[in-house]
């Protein structure tokens, strides 16, 4: 008798808790993190920039450039896509024959772009441009209070010409725009720049 009562109670016991089990359950289910929905990233855009130089109508040197930027809503807060590039020029920066010294200045071509997606295929581009170039040279005369110094073993130093530009531009797919065009004052060179811009699928 006593056995009986006591699986009794056990079987009681069992379909009481299965509720609240079922209950727990549920309650575990919902504590649960939700999974994260990734949103797809906007279409890429290929930024081609293109600088060119002119003496008169003879076009005399074309430098084209090419980035991949990936454009955000807010153009405040798209990234940077940048290209370095060039070499270091060494200076003379001392007269004393026995304590020549020189510092190193960086010549070529910096180029930052970011853009912003504003709907309707169209994109809104800020470009920081920069070129810099070694036009010529100047003799730099160096020479000691105890001995002089040959003039074939004078320092020459570069010139060194440079352009900048900042510019916002609002462009489509496969646009092409000459942005810039300017001349140099003493050279009579003219700069033109070129953007084309491609979207990437």
């Amino acid at each position: 008798m006593k056995r009986l009562s006591i699986y009794g109670i056990l079987v009681v016991s069992s379909l009481l808790s299965a509720p609240f089990a079922k209950a727990q359950d549920k309650a575990m289910a919902k504590e649960e993190p939700k999974a994260v929905t990734v949103h797809e990233s906007g279409p890429q855009l290929k930024v081609q920039i293109v600088f060119s130089e002119y003496e008169g109508e003879k076009k005399t040197k074309s430098l084209p450039y090419s980035l991949i930027v990936s454009p955000d809503k807010d153009l405040r807060f798209a990234a940077w896509s940048k290209i370095r590039m060039g070499d270091r020029v060494p200076v003379s920066t001392s007269a004393d024959l026995n304590n020549t010294q020189f510092q190193y200045i960086d010549v070529g071509t910096n180029i930052d772009c970011r853009a912003a997606d504003i709907g309707e295929g169209r994109f809104q581009l800020a470009l920081n441009l920069e070129r810099s170039w070694v036009q010529g040279e100047v003799e730099n005369p160096v020479a000691s209070a105890k001995e002089s110094r040959p003039p074939e073993k004078d320092f020459h130093l570069p010139i060194i010409r440079q352009f900048r530009s900042e510019s916002t531009l609002i462009l489509s797919d496969r646009n092409k725009i000459e942005t810039t065009f300017a001349t140099d004052p003493t050279s009579g060179k003219v700069i033109r720049l070129e953007i084309t811009m491609n979207v990437l699928k």
